[in-house]
């Protein structure tokens, strides 16, 4: 595992303000190459990481709980499908920490990362 770059504010309190960093995580077994994005915007590091690790068999990029008001923190479906392609992945999972508007898999549901597979769109209603 290798922390890379990610671009998001950090703090709970008044006082503690971006005193830690947030880390995106490369993962690299014999068998797999996983980009594990962590909640970031979209930024240039998504392209170097991908010329230094890439490609990747799979990445699970941030997606689930975006707004424009949050450019810097969190990516929009088009920032985060160019973050995809940045990094050389071939299967792309989105993700977000729980949320679930867009993300997949299922809450609960057991996904293999070797072989992951679309899961329809079961968070629409009706």
């Amino acid at each position: 595992m290798t922390a890379g770059p990610a671009r998001h504010f950090s703090g709970r309190k008044p006082w503690d303000e971006d005193t830690t960093l947030w880390v995106s995580w490369i993962i690299q077994t014999d068998d797999l190459r996983i980009f594990f994005s962590g909640d970031t915007g979209y930024h240039a590091g998504f392209k170097e990481i991908g010329e230094r690790y890439g490609p990747f068999d799979v990445t699970l990029l941030e997606n689930g709980a975006y707004n424009t008001d949050w450019p810097e923190v969190h990516m929009q479906p088009e920032e985060t499908l160019q973050a995809h392609l940045d990094v050389g992945g071939r299967c792309l999972v989105p993700i977000h920490n729980g949320t679930f508007d867009l993300a997949t898999p299922m809450m609960g549901e057991r996904l293999s990362l070797a072989q992951p597979q679309a899961r329809g769109t079961w968070w629409r209603l009706g």
